[in-house]
């Protein structure tokens, strides 16, 4: 029982850490700074919505691990095959954003 209350008082000061140490960030263009920000950002959260929606299609609902033969006899196993490039969304708006060329930077203190 100790130990297991030892753990979550770990846990919970390792994640009270990294959420502390979070510094907030904003989307920024260098020539019209954040007053183009949200209807751009819009727009590259649909265009990023509609870009994953094309490859949930792709992956197979089972995947079966590959199984390669070397040149020199000896098996490799692929235990998890990738099939679909990009199905974050974030990435992929994160990606249009600065295709924009905006930069993400930090909030300025108030």
């Amino acid at each position: 029982m100790a130990v297991f209350l030892d753990m979550r008082v770990l846990v919970a000061c390792c994640l009270a850490a990294a959420v502390g140490a979070c510094t907030p960030v904003q989307w920024q263009h260098p020539l019209y700074g954040t007053s183009h920000t949200e209807a751009d950002l819009a727009a590259c959260d649909h265009l990023a919505i509609q870009e994953s929606n094309r490859y949930v299609w792709s992956q197979p609902t089972i995947a079966f691990p590959h199984v390669y033969t070397l040149p020199n006899g000896q098996r490799v196993v692929d235990q998890a095959p990738q099939f679909a490039p990009y199905s974050n969304v974030s990435e992929l708006r994160s990606f249009c954003m600065r295709s924009k060329g905006y930069e993400l930077v930090p909030v300025p203190e108030s």
